[in-house]
């Protein structure tokens, strides 16, 4: 991807730039007069880099172009490694005293001077090169971008019936914009956020054609990466007026003709592709478009800043999730057009493998399926081993998608992200490791204004806001958040460094010398203890490496050299023994991780490396003492040393690590004390003592780490008290205290804490009062007190937290009353007082609580009743009042919640009714009444809940019936109505749930029969109606499910027939109808559904006979007939049945043959004819089920003899003739059944011997 690596030019570029901008300043410099020629070589740069923008567009094609841009990177990489070695040579250690007036050895001056000489001869060479391809200057006015046409640009039309997967997205939307009167601005923005190829633009012509904005004007236009204010005002204006390209100049007369147009007109628009991340031209088109209340405003944008920038206050952008694998197979299904080719049964192993390679992309999808249409099934099979991004697939529109975003990060960034190519696929990437790795490597802008740690904090937020990076499903410790990144996004990043990075497997050594300007490699599979091969293996590493990682290694130390420019060696992914001493030759190195050393003592060797700010021996079980000289590493920032477990004692040379901001002590079990000299550490920010059992006590020095931020205290046991020196971090935000079980006060001064946001206290069994202060810590957001078991009231001064956002109280046993002043925390957003059993009541202050969007009182045992005020709390999105057995009714003002999304009222077994005004609650999306046990009725008005998507009344076991409004729930995805017992009959309006996806009726005793409306549930994917003792058919209209794939009846004891409608069931997977006793026959339309994997009729005792079109059922993996007393025969189509994988006809008792074409159901694994009494041969054909695995013959009383063939079953594993009581013989084929494990011959009483061919088995168990 040559095309792709090209783009890291400019940015290599302008990184040297930089850095020979600081060394032409440096003194050094000037001593050796040097300057000169430093600045001609960074004019030379400049006047090459302003070009640089068209050299990278023009490399995608040209390829003279990006071998110039090659030759340009690698010019800049040496410039890069000279400089480092002119400062390694003017450092103090470097440096010979030859006399007063001579300060440096000659030798190295004169080296340089020729290196730079070369050095400059050479960009000459390139610069001259440079004209002769005639590129335009970035500022240049030859290119207007303006007049070129985008390929990329899109427009409102799609094809809706080939949209897959997005479906519900599309609901989520329109519910978003159907809801957005609540908002309080003028109009609606909502922005849709995501990947590039992610399907933003498919989801907006989605909503952009939903029938809702029928009655809207409708405009789409797309923006892209050139903004221009005038032009989608004139674009706005032109569609909406119908009047083509009369263009306005002015922002004001555009402004005035939009008002003009559009006030008090519905309409909705569509920006598609916003780039531009300015405020103020944002807030311009803002502006621009708040011409109506009644304007809803659609934009699509990969940047999540942006999306917060242009969405309403305190509206979350709509975030697009990638697909499942599956959704990206049914793409590449039609795009490749699977289904109709000759070969698909044995594409589509292949195939689905390909779809996991998309990443949930529906772009890549679609191109993998154009890619793949024209291919044979041995180019699937190569596409599946082999890297898709690789040529010539790059050249599809998926990694230019990607490209687009990658183009607009700044030079550093591009660094930065392309540095994120080293890590392997799904590799969680720890913020502070990366952040360090960037600085020593020269990858963080220089800045007057911020720290490198805070710029390298900047550039991650960025790359999570354009999802380059992703928040790893790994909880966040103590600070340090874990990042992945997305397969395409890393195939990307290792596309831009396929020249800087090689990735070793030293299994296979080399004896070639590796590309000249690799920088990076990753090295595996070095589980080598042959000293020599390791030695040879380390000759093969590029002189000018600057980073090693290494993975699945067993590293031997003392055999193992590195390169002395290292500035990152990653050792975790080692087993290392004999820590390397010559690693304290790296002077250069910076960042070291050596995590699980076996060495019994630190190493020496590290306190060497004068350098290193990035030490991490987490893990290193072994070392028991940190030695004094650790106080050597004067520039270290972050210090790991968790999991140390026999680490006792930290010196106190600690205290002259001033630099150092992070120091992670976690789980070092048996650390009994800390150093007075802890505060010198005057710099230190996070301080990690997690899980130090034996702590007893902490230094008052701790007072003087003013900048300390993050204090994490979690789990010391022995933790009884704080200093009151803790007044003093006026600088920490987190205070973490949870689990400290003998904790049972907190200093008096805690108050002084005020920039301090969160403190856990959760697990303080001790715990039983707060200092007086504590209503000070004014800034304080997060308060957590669950499991203080010894809690029994709040002080008033709670009411002094002003900003606080959460309160957790769950668990706290003794609780029994809350303070009026809680009424004053208007800043409250989650109050949880879950498990509180002694609470009967909650104060009427509580509805004040203005922004408050989540109350819990979850089994609150004692709880009677809620505050009248409940309606005031106009934020509330989530009240959880599950659980709360004495609770009788709800307050009307509960229909004023506006906001409400989530009610659960499960195992509130007093509540009788539901206040009517329920139906007001026009945004409630989750009501679970589940277990309600005294329910009668619901509110008639239930229908006014047009954005329920999941309504659970299962355990209702009173209700009786449901309101006919219940059809008006046009966005109900899932009912459940199990175990209503005493539900008769379902409304005819049922069939108005025309989104309704899961229907469940399990258990319901008294329901007799379905309304024929049921058939207009047009996505059902699932109905559920075992148990239902009286019902006694379905309804014809059945066959309306179009979206059916799972049909459960089993235990329907009065079920006699089926509709003929089931045969239009296409989409059906299961169909279970176990233990319907009264079903005698099938309709034959059962051939019809295709889909069909799954078909148990077990215990049906009175099905007399199985249609013939049974046969039809081509997809068909399991058939169940077990218990079928009555049935004599199987249909002879049933050898059709190709996919079969289980057949099951124990206890067929009337069952007196097989069909004689049984043999054809080649890929049958399991066969069941246990019980068949009557059964008295097999058919010769058995021996051709070349897959079967299993067969079960016990209690085959008439079986006598079993035929020859048998021996052709070549997978059988276990054969099972218990009580086959007239068997008189086994054939001899049995010995070839080489995979047979279990023979079970007990209670064969006519079986006088077995054939000597078993003997074959002897290996075998039976």
């Amino acid at each position: 991807m040559a095309h792709v690596a090209g783009l890291l030019a400019s940015a290599v570029v302008s990184a040297v730039g930089n850095k020979l901008g600081s060394a032409i300043g440096d003194e050094v410099t000037m001593l050796w007069s040097f300057k000169d020629d430093l600045k001609d070589m960074k004019d030379t740069l400049e006047s090459m880099e302003a070009v640089l923008k068209d050299a990278e567009r023009r490399s995608v094609k040209e390829e003279l172009v990006r071998l110039w841009l090659n030759r340009l990177k690698h010019a800049a990489y040496d410039i890069s490694y000279m400089l480092d070695e002119f400062q390694a040579n003017s450092e103090p250690a470097s440096r010979k005293m030859i006399g007063k007036l001579d300060c440096f050895a000659i030798a190295p001056k004169i080296t340089l001077a020729y290196k730079m000489k070369k050095m400059r001869g050479q960009l000459r060479k390139i610069k001259e090169d440079h004209e002769s391809f005639k590129f335009t200057h970035a500022n240049s006015s030859l290119i207007n971008v303006h007049q070129l046409p985008d390929p990329r640009e899109t427009s409102s039309n799609v094809v809706e019936s080939l949209i897959i997967g997005r479906e519900k997205d599309r609901m989520n939307v329109l519910s978003l914009l159907s809801t957005s009167n609540n908002i309080k601005e003028d109009f609606t923005v909502l922005p849709i956020c995501g990947l590039g190829g992610i399907g933003k633009t498919t989801l907006a012509q989605l909503v952009f054609n939903d029938a809702q904005f029928n009655d809207y004007h409708r405009v789409w236009v797309y923006v892209s990466q050139v903004f221009d204010l005038n032009k989608i005002g004139n674009s706005i204006i032109s569609q909406v007026s119908g009047k083509g390209s009369e263009h306005s100049h002015t922002l004001q007369h555009i402004s005035k003709q939009l008002k003009d147009l559009l006030q008090d007109k519905k309409t909705l628009i569509v920006l598609d592709d916003l780039w531009e991340t300015g405020y103020f031209q944002l807030d311009q088109l803002k502006l621009m478009l708040n011409v109506s209340t009644k304007m809803k405003v659609l934009v699509t944008t990969r940047s999540i800043d942006i999306a917060r920038k242009m969405g309403n206050v305190g509206v979350e952008p709509y975030m697009l999730d990638p697909l499942d694998n599956d959704m990206c197979w049914r793409i590449i299904k039609q795009s490749s057009r699977f289904q109709s080719r000759p070969d698909k049964e044995q594409l589509e192993p292949n195939g689905q493998k390909i779809a996991r390679k998309c990443g949930g992309l529906p772009l890549a999808a679609q191109a993998l399926g154009f890619l793949l249409s024209g291919m044979d099934l041995s180019e699937w099979e190569a596409i599946c081993i082999s890297d898709i991004w690789d040529e010539p697939f790059s050249d599809s529109t998926v990694l230019p998608s990607l490209k687009l975003s990658y183009n607009t990060l700044t030079p550093y960034m591009r660094l930065c992200f392309a540095y994120c190519g080293i890590f392997p696929k799904g590799h969680n990437i720890s913020k502070d490791y990366l952040i360090h790795q960037w600085i020593a490597l020269g990858f963080i802008e220089p800045s007057n204004k911020f720290s490198a740690i805070q710029l390298g904090g900047k550039y991650v937020r960025q790359f999570l806001g354009m999802s380059f990076l992703h928040h790893s499903k790994l909880p966040e410790t103590f600070g340090n958040a874990m990042f992945t990144m997305h397969d395409l996004v890393h195939d990307l990043a290792r596309s831009v460094i396929t020249e800087e990075l090689v990735v070793f497997d030293a299994e296979i050594v080399s004896d070639n010398r590796i590309k000249e300007y690799c920088i990076y490699a990753s090295l595996t599979n070095c589980n080598i203890s042959d000293h020599n091969k390791v030695r040879k293996m380390t000759t093969i590493f590029p002189p000018k490496l600057r980073v090693m990682h290494f993975s699945d290694c067993k590293l031997h130390g003392s055999a193992f050299s590195f390169q002395k420019c290292l500035r990152v060696l990653d050792l975790s992914g080692c087993s290392i023994k004999d820590f390397a001493s010559a690693l304290g030759q790296l002077k250069q190195l910076e960042v070291l991780i050596a995590q699980k050393l076996q060495d019994r003592q630190f190493p020496e060797s590290i306190t060497r490396l004068s350098k290193l700010h990035y030490l991490n021996l987490s893990g290193s079980r072994g070392i028991s003492e940190i030695p004094s000289s650790v106080g050597k590493l004067v520039s270290l920032v972050h210090l790991d040393l968790s999991y140390c477990t026999n680490v006792k004692v930290i010196p106190k040379a600690l205290g002259i690590l001033r630099n150092l901001q992070t120091l992670d002590l976690s789980w070092c079990e048996k650390l009994e004390s800390l150093p007075e000299s802890l505060g010198s550490v005057q710099n230190l920010q996070r301080l990690n003592l997690s899980n130090c059992f034996e702590l007893e006590a902490l230094p008052e020095s701790l007072g003087s780490l003013k900048d300390v931020q993050t204090l994490d205290l979690s789990s010391c046991y022995k933790l009884e008290s704080l200093p009151e020196s803790l007044g003093s971090l006026k600088n920490v935000q987190t205070l973490d205290l949870s689990r400290c079980y003998k904790l049972v006060s907190l200093p008096k001064n805690l108050g002084r804490l005020k920039n301090l946001r969160t403190i856990d206290l959760s697990g303080c069994k001790k715990l039983e009062t707060f200092p007086e202060s504590f209503g000070s810590l004014e800034n304080l957001q997060i308060l957590n007190l669950s499991n203080c078991f010894e809690l029994e009231s709040l002080p008033e001064s709670f009411g002094s937290l002003k900003n606080l956002q959460t309160l957790n109280l769950v668990e706290c046993k003794k609780l029994e009353s809350l303070p009026e002043s809680l009424g004053g925390l208007k800043n409250l957003q989650t109050l949880d007082f879950s498990v509180c059993h002694k609470l009967e009541s909650v104060p009427e202050s509580l509805g004040g609580l203005n922004n408050l969007q989540t109350l819990k009182l979850s089994v609150c045992d004692n709880l009677v009743s809620l505050l009248k005020s409940l309606g005031s709390l106009k934020n509330l999105q989530t009240l959880d009042l599950s659980g709360c057995k004495k609770l009788e009714s709800l307050p009307e003002s509960l229909g004023s919640l506006e906001n409400l999304q989530i009610l659960n009222l499960s195992n509130c077994f007093k509540l009788e009714s539901l206040p009517e005004s329920l139906g007001r609650l026009k945004n409630l999306q989750t009501l679970n009444i589940s277990w309600c046990t005294e329910l009668v009725f619901l509110p008639k008005n239930l229908g006014n809940l047009k954005n329920l998507p999941r309504l659970d009344l299962s355990g209702c076991m009173k209700l009786e019936s449901l309101p006919d409004s219940l059809g008006s729930l046009e966005n109900l995805e899932t009912l459940n109505l199990s175990k209503c017992f005493k539900l008769e009959s379902l409304p005819e309006s049922l069939g108005g749930l025309q989104n309704l996806q899961t229907l469940d009726l399990l258990v319901c005793h008294k329901l007799e029969s379905l309304p024929e409306s049921l058939g207009g549930l047009k996505n059902l994917q699932t109905l559920q109606l075992s148990f239902c003792h009286k019902l006694e058919s379905l309804p014809e209209s059945l066959g309306g499910l179009k979206n059916l794939q799972t049909l459960t009846l089993s235990v329907c004891d009065k079920l006699e027939s089926l509709p003929e409608s089931l045969g239009s069931l296409k989409n059906l997977h299961t169909l279970k109808l176990q233990v319907c006793y009264k079903l005698k026959s099938l309709p034959e339309s059962l051939g019809s559904i295709k889909n069909l994997h799954t078909l148990n009729l077990s215990v049906c005792h009175n099905l007399e006979s199985i249609p013939e079109s049974v046969g039809s059922l081509e997809n068909l993996q399991i058939l169940n007939l077990s218990n079928c007393f009555k049935l004599e025969s199987i249909p002879k189509s049933l050898g059709s049945l190709k996919n079969l994988q289980t057949l099951i006809l124990s206890w067929c008792t009337r069952l007196v043959s097989l069909p004689k074409n049984l043999g054809n159901l080649k890929n049958l694994q399991t066969l069941d004819l246990s019980g068949c009494k009557k059964l008295e041969s097999l058919p010769d054909s058995l021996g051709s089920l070349e897959n079967l695995q299993t067969l079960n013959l016990s209690n085959c009383f008439k079986l006598e003899s079993l035929p020859e063939i048998l021996g052709s079953l070549k997978k059988l594993q276990t054969l099972n003739l218990f009580r086959c009581g007239k068997l008189e013989s086994l054939p001899e084929s049995l010995g070839s059944l080489k995979h047979l494990q279990t023979l079970v011959l007990i209670d064969c009483p006519k079986l006088e011997y077995l054939p000597k061919s078993l003997e074959n088995l002897s290996g075998n168990r039976f």
